[in-house]
C-alpha cells in the first residue's frame, strides 16, 4: 500500500474530522463560559457582604454546571468520551451551600 493512499484514506474517514466538529461547537460554549464567569465574580464579589451573595453562588455555580454538562455531551456525541460533569456542589443548610461552593474544587 503506498503512502498516498493511506493518506487520503485518514482524510475520507469520519473520525479525521470530528475534533474539528468539537472544537467548532465548543467555541460559543467558551464564549458563554467567559461571559458568565465575569457577571457570576462580579455579582458575587458585589454582594459578598451580604446575605444576597449565597443565591448569586448557587445560581452560578448551576448555571457552571449546565454549561459544563453541554460541553460534556458534544465530547460524549463527537468525541466519543465518557465525561459526566457534577452541575452542584451539595452542602446543607443556607450558609452550608455557599460554603460547598466555594470549597469545591471543581468549580
Amino acid at each position: 500500500m503506498s503512502l498516498v493512499s493511506t493518506v487520503f484514506r485518514q482524510l475520507l474517514r469520519r473520525s479525521t474530522y470530528l475534533p474539528f466538529v468539537f472544537l467548532a461547537g465548543s467555541a460559543p460554549i467558551g464564549a458563554l463560559a467567559l461571559g458568565l464567569a465575569i457577571a457570576g465574580w462580579t455579582a458575587a464579589a458585589v454582594l459578598a457582604v451580604t446575605p444576597l451573595v449565597v443565591p448569586v453562588l448557587l445560581a452560578f455555580r448551576g448555571a457552571t454546571g449546565l454549561l459544563a454538562a453541554g460541553d460534556a455531551a458534544l465530547a460524549r456525541g463527537t468525541l466519543g468520551v465518557d465525561v459526566r460533569p457534577r452541575i452542584g456542589s451539595g452542602g446543607g443548610g443556607y450558609w452550608g451551600r455557599s460554603k460547598a461552593v466555594l470549597a469545591d474544587g471543581s468549580f
